[in-house]
């Protein structure tokens, strides 16, 4: 890059006209991590943008969890009881996400904030270094584990909801071993501020907070969006929203523009057929 040199002219005008510095557009990333025991890792888009490197540095970061099991082993690991279940399918999201996020820096793009309304917290706080990755997979796993746990004490009629008892009170008494997990690891404070419903926060303390709090409270999504704004944030993207229900959109999207093409089209015909 060629650097411009200012010469006196610039300087005696800048002295009256002063230039406003250009203010850099900020990029926030905000992570869902949603409860679905069916979850699918794609393989192949993990293939595609994790080099062998990281992708061992995924799978020694499960072996710092309480299960046994590989990245590529994931999948196969759903059609075991109602416990794994759940931690898998939790488990391949977070993978999931950090993929997502890992390409979308790839293509260069730096967030200035990241935030979650929902668990995704887990993933925002590992993308601002607030936990390595490791430690972060196992507060995965133990949150998963006393999710299962609640879930099988609940009566069965509430399972259409598949994050029941998630961000409700009733998971307190399932957070023994949770908690004790969160003691055991070493919070930092984050690199980038953190948004938790609509809180910022830029010290460790108030993070591990949050993780609790997102445990056995509902958040707002939408104050996630407004904290990211009051930031300067000009850009939100959103990594891990559910692919199926974004694909029922776009449908019904398409079927309602086809709808309304074809009723202009066989009006266009009557119009025509009147005239002659």
């Amino acid at each position: 890059m060629t650097e411009r040199r200012v010469g006196l002219k610039d300087r005696f005008w800048s002295l009256f006209f002063p230039k406003e510095p250009k203010k850099a557009s900020g990029l926030g990333i905000m992570f869902h991590l949603h409860t679905d025991e069916s979850f699918q890792i794609n393989q192949r888009l993990l293939s595609k943008v994790l080099s062998k490197e990281r992708k061992k540095l995924l799978d020694d970061a499960l072996q710092e969890t309480s299960v046994s099991s590989s990245i590529s082993n994931l999948n196969r690991r759903l059609g075991h009881d109602e416990i794994d279940r759940v931690i898998f399918g939790r488990l391949g999201r977070f993978v999931d996400n950090y993929v997502r996020a890992e390409a979308f820096r790839q293509g260069g793009h730096q967030p200035s904030v990241v935030g979650s309304g929902d668990s995704g917290i887990l993933c925002a706080v590992h993308e601002a270094g607030v936990m390595s990755l490791g430690a972060t997979m196992r507060v995965v796993v133990e949150g998963s584990r006393a999710l299962a746990i609640a879930r099988g004490t609940c009566s069965g009629a509430m399972f259409s909801d598949p994050e029941f008892p998630l961000h409700t009170s009733l998971m307190r008494p399932y957070l023994a071993e949770f908690n004790d997990t969160l003691d055991g690891i070493v919070f930092n404070d984050p690199q980038i501020p953190v948004v938790g419903g609509g809180k910022i926060m830029t010290k460790a303390a108030e993070i591990r907070q949050a993780i609790i709090r997102h445990t056995t409270e509902q958040s707002s999504e939408d104050a996630v969006r407004v904290a990211m704004r009051r930031l300067g944030v000009s850009q939100i993207q959103e990594i891990g929203l559910d692919e199926v229900d974004n694909t029922k959109k776009y449908l019904t999207i398409g079927a309602i523009i086809g709808g309304v093409v074809l009723a202009v089209v066989v009006h266009n015909k009557r119009q025509k057929t009147k005239k002659a």
